[in-house]
């Protein structure tokens, strides 16, 4: 049961955060960067996303409550969130707005890392949405437990991907990058859309009260 979970976990998070996209991302923004520079500002990114998202993997919840926020209202929010971005995956516009028009190199920024990088091209808003919407739905702490760990697990792959950006690209080319990026965006689509379901149903539900 809990493996499954993990599972289930860890392809919802690897999938939103899109490692692949952006080790891709991280190589336009990091052409005139030493080696030294790439592995720092690989390893910070990472921690400042996954930082993020257990900061509201755990307090996300008390937030929503804060500002009135049902979690069935959220979910539906996420749903369509995530289906947003599911949708850019699969016609080739993955890239948040902000980088559209600031794709600088590291000679030209203080520090990608944060920004864009960390926030909001790995835990972006889907990224966010989803680890509020899979923590609320836990029922014990080991549950709890195992939806930190696959999101993680997530960051260490992302941070193997944003290391070996150069190699990922020689070896899979554009059009890799751009297949495994599709597909991807259908696996994500899908889930978004079971997302979206119970939170209409809790809705439903909620208003029958």
């Amino acid at each position: 049961m809990l493996h499954e979970l993990f599972l289930k976990a860890f392809m919802s998070f690897f999938i939103t955060a899109n490692p692949l996209g952006a080790a891709a991302m991280f190589l336009g923004l990091m052409a005139y960067a030493s080696a030294k520079e790439i592995r720092a500002s690989a390893l910070k990114a990472v921690l400042v996303a996954g930082g993020t998202l257990l900061l509201f993997g755990l307090f996300g919840e008390a937030i929503l409550v804060k500002f009135g926020i049902t979690l069935p209202a959220f979910r539906v929010a996420g749903g369509v969130l995530l289906f947003t971005i599911a949708y850019r995956m699969l016609f080739g516009n993955h890239t948040p707005e902000i980088l559209k028009d600031d794709q600088r190199s590291f000679s030209d920024r203080k520090d990608v890392a944060v920004f864009p990088l960390g926030i909001p091209l790995i835990a972006g808003p889907g990224c966010i949405s989803l680890t509020v919407i899979m923590m609320s739905k836990t029922e014990s702490s080991a549950e709890s437990l195992i939806i930190i760990a696959a999101i993680i697990c997530v960051m260490v792959v992302t941070w193997f991907c944003l290391r070996a950006a150069r190699r990922l690209q020689l070896f899979l080319g554009p059009s890799g990058m751009n297949l495994i990026t599709r597909i991807l965006g259908i696996l994500l689509a899908s889930r978004a859309v079971q997302i979206l379901a119970d939170g209409l149903q809790g809705l439903n539900l909620h208003m029958a009260m």
